[in-house]
């Protein structure tokens, strides 16, 4: 039996995009080749790449991310630079990432014979925002609600997005969240806990708060500045690049138990995370896809065992509910954020909340994502002919 050739399109140039690079390196243990065709608007990165036994071919088209309403006339040339690549691959599966590649997904799809699987990492139309025209997002949503059911399989990353795509007439769904595994066993965890808190001076008594993410507005981080600042147990590091940077080096500057680190390596976060007795993850509830938030800052959290502070909103308002794996506050205020953290000081609580975290992380795998969606390959596959290795071991 030949390997089953599959074919991801993707909107960015894969340098790398982490749920698609972990999709692929499922499929790929499972004996599929895989190649991912991608758009590198910079023109900066390899034509061809071989990454982990994924294939990445880039289609070279000057752009930009963010470019709005103007980006709309450049969408036909990449759509049919994707069709062409991919009929020279002849792919038993066709595997578009987000609705900008699905287009030219359902076009490969139906030239080739192909089974098309729809990968919707969020609300598309919802996440455009202000940035496009009325009309854009207007035909933004026909076309979704055209494409959608045309789809043999749609996959995303969590149950309410899920729902929402089922009611839209997808036939056939499934979630494949953007879990993770721990980064190592309890006791190398617990080496990486005790030298990152030594290496940045985290006091024994403190609460130390981690938060690494694009500092955007709608990141609700100036509340948090002010809540850290009132309490003298807490300690906070802040990571990333955006508009409220200013704010963060401000705070710091005036703040000694807040410190700003820039940019962190994408390793790196994992270990703060492992570092630190909760992460942050502030958003703004009135954004059109904060219904859906899932986000990986949940996650990264569950793996290293640590509990959220976070707001009841989205699926990572319902699973810090049912689970219990941190703490939900009313609004993102400075008061509100001050008696999460206060909350955390209380004898045992802290401990309460670590240990729901780590039942929940046993959940949210990257394993069990791997094997939802082999599992829902190996329906697809099947009246093909062909199917997946058994996944064994350790998943990527």
């Amino acid at each position: 039996m030949r390997p089953p050739r599959v074919v991801m399109l993707l909107g960015n140039g894969f340098s790398p995009d982490p749920r698609v690079e972990a999709a692929a390196r499922a499929l790929v243990l499972g004996g599929a080749d895989v190649t991912v065709v991608c758009w590198d608007r910079d023109g900066d990165l390899p034509e061809r790449e071989e990454r982990a036994g994924i294939h990445v071919q880039r289609i070279r088209l000057a752009s930009s991310h963010g470019r709005g309403t103007s980006q709309a006339f450049l969408m036909p040339r990449i759509w049919a630079a994707y069709v062409e690549a991919g009929l020279k691959l002849q792919p038993d599966v066709v595997h578009a990432h987000d609705l900008d590649t699905l287009p030219a997904g359902w076009r490969l799809a139906r030239k080739t014979g192909a089974a098309l699987v729809f990968d919707a990492h969020e609300s598309y139309p919802d996440m455009l925002g202000e940035n496009v025209s009325p009309v854009i997002k207007w035909v933004t949503r026909r076309m979704e609600r055209f494409l959608v059911p045309k789809a043999d399989l749609l996959v995303t990353v969590g149950e309410k997005l899920r729902k929402h795509f089922a009611e839209m007439g997808a036939r056939a769904t499934e979630v494949v969240g953007n879990w993770r595994d721990p980064i190592g066993s309890d006791a190398e965890a617990a080496e990486i806990r005790q030298a990152v808190r030594v290496s940045a001076g985290v006091m024994p008594a403190s609460v130390f708060i981690c938060f690494i993410a694009n500092l955007t507005s709608e990141r609700r981080v100036e509340p948090l500045l002010e809540a850290v600042a009132r309490v003298p147990e807490a300690q906070l590091v802040v990571g990333g690049k955006g508009s409220a940077v200013p704010a963060v080096e401000a705070a710091a500057a005036s703040c000694p138990r807040i410190r700003y680190i820039g940019m962190v390596n994408p390793v790196d976060v994992a270990r703060w995370t492992t570092a630190s007795d909760a992460v942050y993850y502030g958003f703004d509830p009135t954004n059109a896809n904060a219904r859906f938030s899932a986000p990986n800052k949940l996650f990264e959290a569950l793996a290293a065992g640590q509990p959220v502070i976070t707001a009841r909103f989205g699926e990572i308002g319902e699973i810090v509910a049912e689970t219990g794996c941190g703490i939900l506050v009313s609004d993102y205020t400075p008061d509100a954020l001050e008696a999460a953290i206060r909350e955390l000081l209380l004898p045992g609580r802290a401990d309460e909340l670590r240990s729901a975290a780590r039942r929940a992380g046993a959940r949210y795998t990257r394993r069990a994502a791997d094997e939802a969606l082999r599992t829902s390959y190996g329906r697809l596959l099947a009246p093909r002919g062909l199917a997946l290795l058994p996944l064994a071991g350790k998943a990527a």
